[in-house]
């Protein structure tokens, strides 16, 4: 088992394209506090929980409070998950 919370960078919020590249430990405040202080013209999709890993939502095929909340997994867009060996 990997614990990824401590990987809760948001790296890039782009509201022209409706998108965000975040890593695989940020949560949906983490995202709401990043559109909030680059003051981006951008909603995101937060389910009940908003402590949640949004990376980990859209991979249960979790869902929103937006339009197209419902189909949130089938709007990801691409995934880069580097090779890494663990050792004991």
């Amino acid at each position: 088992m990997l614990d990824l919370q401590r990987m809760r960078k948001v790296i890039e919020v782009n509201d022209r394209y409706s998108y965000y590249t975040v890593e695989p430990g940020v949560t949906f405040f983490d995202i709401y506090r990043a559109i909030q202080e680059q003051k981006k013209n951008i909603w995101c999709s937060v389910p009940a929980l908003g402590w949640g890993s949004v990376v980990g939502n859209a991979l249960d095929r979790g869902w929103g409070y937006t339009p197209a909340g419902k189909i949130k997994s089938a709007a990801i867009l691409g995934m880069h998950v580097p090779h890494t060996t663990l050792c004991n």
